[in-house]
C-alpha cells in the first residue's frame, strides 16, 4: 500500500531538479578573465574561480549569475587585453 501511494506521489508531482529551479530566472553576467594558459597558476586560477563560483551558487539563490569568459593571454600586448 506504502509503495503504491509512493508511486502514485512521484508521478503526480515529480521532482525537479535543484539547480533547474534556481536558474529559471537567472539573469547571466558576463566577466572577462585573462590568463596566460601556458603558466600553471593561470591553469589552477581558472580552476578555483570556476569551482568557487560553483560553491557559492549551490547554496545560495541569486537572480543575476556570473559566467566567466576566460581568454588566453599567450600573445601578450595590450590588444589582447582590450579584446576581453
Amino acid at each position: 500500500m506504502i509503495v503504491v501511494i509512493f508511486f502514485v506521489l512521484v508521478v503526480l508531482f515529480p521532482p525537479t531538479s535543484d539547480a533547474a529551479m534556481r536558474n529559471q530566472s537567472a539573469v547571466p553576467v558576463n566577466v572577462g578573465l585573462i590568463l596566460d594558459f601556458e603558466m600553471p597558476i593561470s591553469r589552477i586560477s581558472n580552476s578555483c574561480i570556476s569551482m568557487a563560483l560553483d560553491d557559492f551558487y549551490s547554496t545560495r539563490n541569486h537572480t543575476k549569475r556570473l559566467v566567466i569568459h576566460a581568454l588566453d593571454y599567450a600573445d601578450g600586448g595590450v590588444v589582447g587585453a582590450a579584446s576581453a
